[in-house]
Formats: C-alpha cells, structure tokens, sequence
C-alpha cells in the first residue's frame, strides 16, 4: 500500500487581497512536486505540492487519475480530499 500525500496552496481571498496580505506558503521544485515552505523557518514534504494558480484538473490529473482508472481495473482505492 502506497500513500500519496499532496497539498494544493490555496489562493487569497478577495479580502486578503484589499488587505495586502501576503503570501506566507509557496511551493518548492518544479511544479507539482515536493515541498511547501512557510516563511523562513518551517517547510513540510509532500509528493506533490501545488501553486495557488494550479487549477483543479492539474490536481486531478497528476494526482487522482491514474487511481481512477486502477479501480476501474478492479484494484482498491482511496482518494481522500479536503477543502474548503
């Protein structure tokens, strides 16, 4: 059994934007890959990490389909997801 953890980074609010707020998590290496760094000082590894401007069928397609498509073959599968 393998566990495939991602993040995406998810994008400023409107508010946020009006307010000036930065950015405090960015992404790491190429895109889709590794990890997500907050500030200068904490950083978390994952197998695939996303920028906020990343849309959802990049997350599925790097992520999900190849799942999809082993449970359509009759393998087990689990794609849990999170957000807001």
């Amino acid at each position: 059994m393998r566990l495939i953890r991602n993040t995406p980074i998810r994008p400023q609010t409107p508010a946020e934007v009006v307010e000036g707020c930065g950015i405090c998590a960015r992404a790491g290496g190429a895109a889709g890959e590794g990890g997500v760094a907050l500030g200068s000082e904490r950083a978390f590894t994952f197998d695939f990490a996303f920028e906020p401007s990343c849309c959802q069928q990049t997350v599925y397609d790097t992520c999900v389909r190849k799942l999809v498509e082993a449970a359509l073959d009759g393998y087990n599968a689990t794609v849990l997801a999170y957000g807001q």
